[in-house]
């Protein structure tokens, strides 16, 4: 594995999990390499390691919400459960990024790669979560129907360039009350279904240019997102409501100005 995928899997498996915006640091590990030219199968595989390290960590998780919503959606009288409301919220908040997302892509893929927006948004969004973390009070750990759609939509905000899927839907959390453990895991199941389309498609539009490979180098870099996504996953979820999510926001805004201080020197 050479040193640019070494630092691909990085960015991908440790900042994935993290509120920072991990597409603003893979695409500063690709410039920081010069890399031009983004091999789509090796991205795919990236999001295919997230993805697993997800799905493997809160296995039990999808598990219960399954079988709960299987069992509610054919008898009514079973609905009343935790996990069927924790499935049916989930699928509430990913209807919004879904249509919208169809909806403006088209639009905004010739800024995606922008580097003075993701430093700007990073800043913006970065100050944005350290306040509200700090400031807004911990009422509970319930979602509910209302709270599902508003993290929806603020999900939208994350189609921003290094808007930060993770980061805009724990910031929504927040301000509605929820605790940090609660936002954060929340938050990951969330980020399932978006992990998954995205490695659908990288994976069809690989297809369709005839790049699709099976290698080892592909092996490795799932093997390494993996472990590095189950290893931030587990720290996260220990120590969360102790470290709370402004040291991240606050870590956002210095990422951002090395942006702006890092295209400063080299354009």
């Amino acid at each position: 594995m050479t040193y640019y995928l070494l630092f691909l899997c990085l960015a991908q498996g440790i900042t994935e999990f993290l509120p920072v915006s991990s597409s603003a640091h893979m695409m500063m590990v690709t410039q920081w390499f010069g890399v031009t030219k983004h091999d789509t199968t090796l991205y795919v595989g990236l999001h295919i390691g997230t993805l697993l390290a997800i799905t493997a960590f809160y296995f039990k998780d999808i598990m219960l919400m399954t079988v709960a919503f299987i069992h509610g959606s054919l008898c009514p009288h079973k609905r009343n459960n935790d996990n069927f409301n924790l499935a049916l919220c989930l699928l509430i908040a990913t209807i919004p990024a879904i249509i919208i997302g169809f909806l403006i892509k088209p639009y905004i893929a010739h800024i995606q790669d922008n580097l003075t927006i993701i430093a700007f948004s990073s800043i913006i969004f970065g100050s944005l979560l350290a306040f509200i973390d700090d400031y807004m009070p911990i009422n509970h750990d319930r979602i509910t129907k209302k709270r599902a759609i508003l993290i929806g939509i603020g999900q939208l905000l994350a189609f921003f360039p290094g808007g930060s899927r993770l980061g805009t839907t724990i910031t929504v959390a927040r301000i509605l009350g929820m605790s940090r453990a609660a936002s954060f895991r929340f938050s990951m199941l969330l980020s399932i279904p978006v992990v998954l389309g995205a490695s659908v498609l990288m994976g069809y539009e690989a297809y369709q240019c005839g790049t699709i490979f099976f290698d080892t180098t592909l092996a490795k870099v799932v093997l390494t997102t993996f472990i590095l996504g189950m290893t931030t996953l587990f720290i996260m979820t220990q120590f969360i409501n102790r470290i709370g999510f402004s040291i991240f926001g606050i870590y956002r805004v210095v990422f951002g100005f090395c942006i702006l201080l890092w295209l400063f020197v080299t354009q």
